[in-house]
């Protein structure tokens, strides 16, 4: 689960490579975020010479967290890291690339684009 002032590393090749939440926008509780859910963050740590640049507040989508993932099927899923993918104002991925799996979540959240992108979905 995230939440405000929770550090999270980005799965694209956006240029961005830790960011900070501040603010959960959508999801099941406004107060803790989970896997699709939308968050404006800040950019802390930055590869230099690429598209975003420190400091600068975003908007990301959650693809994947530490907290365990209860599906209907009796399936459970646990990820090591907690990553977000950064897009724009339309829902649009920023980066060309998403590096990271994807889950099926993340379709209830019309964020087709990442799925498409994604190398692998859960």
């Amino acid at each position: 689960m995230i939440q405000a002032e929770t550090q999270l590393r980005t799965g694209d090749n956006s240029g961005a490579r830790l960011i900070k939440c501040f603010k959960i926008l959508k999801g099941s509780f406004f107060k803790v975020g989970s896997i699709g859910d939308l968050i404006v963050v800040s950019i802390k740590k930055i590869i230099p010479k690429k598209k975003v640049k420190k400091g600068a507040v975003m908007r990301g989508i959650i693809v994947l967290t530490v907290k365990k993932l209860y599906r209907l099927s009796g399936f459970n899923l646990q990820f090591s890291k907690n990553l977000a993918i950064l897009i724009d104002l339309g829902g649009i991925p920023i980066a060309s690339r998403v590096l990271v799996p994807a889950t099926y979540e993340l379709r209830k959240t019309k964020s087709i684009k990442i799925l498409s992108l994604a190398a692998r979905i859960f």
